[in-house]
């Protein structure tokens, strides 16, 4: 939709249904900033995550439009039971999870990102009573100690050395993926943050199969609401352009593949709230 003919849409639908208040989703816009995020990276898998806004008609578009589907919670995964989405498509980070999920997403071929010692003792108990006869994707979400957080396995901590030779000797368990997530959105942070995630993977010989690098990327902006932040109505464009050198950088070092999670990027021009005003309350 446009403001050219959203507007009277929005009017007509609301005289006839008179809902109250309501959010209306347009798919084209929605479909428009992805093809945006993947002009830059072409040979970047593209996982939305939920806990921005699991509504039902995004999740199984961007589905339909090859996006994986990043979730936090119990609750996230049989969203996507629900929803319809290949296990194979899962990606399942967060410090919340329970042996249920777990084992919903290694069974259906999906990955499962360990946060703590605690969660990875969680993960390995869970695999433990699976077949013995399948192979389980599990990755860690690691802490680079380059921002303050309270997520992940600091990487110069022995629980970390634990997770990560746990994971090789097992037979059965595939060392598929290394994450980091922050929440900062400016550019310096993600050029720090892709900086020291690409000297910390040299260091090790033994690779993983990916590498899944979050989110906190800024939204394509209204020049309005750029001018509002003081910031560029593109600036996203100059977050992809780090991304895509750190992709060919960790291609030339052996890993298969690149992973980045965008919420806000995502969604955040593709919903209208929709009302009309029932009364104004004059105070003079």
């Amino acid at each position: 939709m446009n403001n050219q003919y959203v507007i009277p849409y929005i009017e007509k639908w609301i005289g006839e249904k008179d809902p109250g208040g309501s959010y209306l989703f347009d798919k084209k816009v929605l479909e428009n900033d992805l093809k945006f995020i993947k002009s830059e990276l072409k040979n970047t898998t593209i996982a939305y995550s939920y806990k921005t806004n699991s509504y039902e008609g995004i999740c199984k578009y961007l589905d339909e439009l090859n996006c994986f589907s990043e979730v936090v919670s119990p609750y996230e995964v049989n969203c996507t039971k629900h929803y319809g989405i290949d296990g194979k498509k899962v990606i399942y980070n967060g410090p919340v999870k329970n042996k249920e999920s777990i084992s919903y997403v290694l069974l259906n071929g999906g990955l499962v990102n360990a946060d703590s010692q605690t969660d990875f003792d969680l993960i390995l108990k869970t695999i433990a009573k699976l077949p013995t006869n399948k192979k389980y994707k599990i990755g860690l979400r690691l802490d680079l100690e380059i921002e303050e957080t309270r997520f992940g396995l600091n990487i110069k901590n022995q629980s970390f050395n634990r997770c990560f030779q746990e994971i090789l000797n097992k037979p059965n368990i595939v060392f598929e993926c290394l994450h980091i997530h922050y929440p900062n959105r400016s550019l310096e942070s993600l050029k720090s943050r892709l900086n020291e995630f690409l000297k910390f993977l040299n260091s090790i010989k033994i690779k993983p199969n990916s590498v899944d690098i979050g989110g906190s990327f800024p939204s394509l902006l209204s020049p309005l609401l750029a001018n509002q932040l003081n910031i560029k109505t593109d600036a996203i464009k100059y977050h992809l352009q780090e991304i895509k050198k750190f992709e060919k950088e960790i291609i030339n070092i052996g890993i298969k593949k690149l992973i980045i999670e965008p919420g806000t990027a995502l969604v955040s021009n593709c919903f209208y709230l929709c009302g009309k005003v029932k009364t104004i309350n004059k105070k003079k």
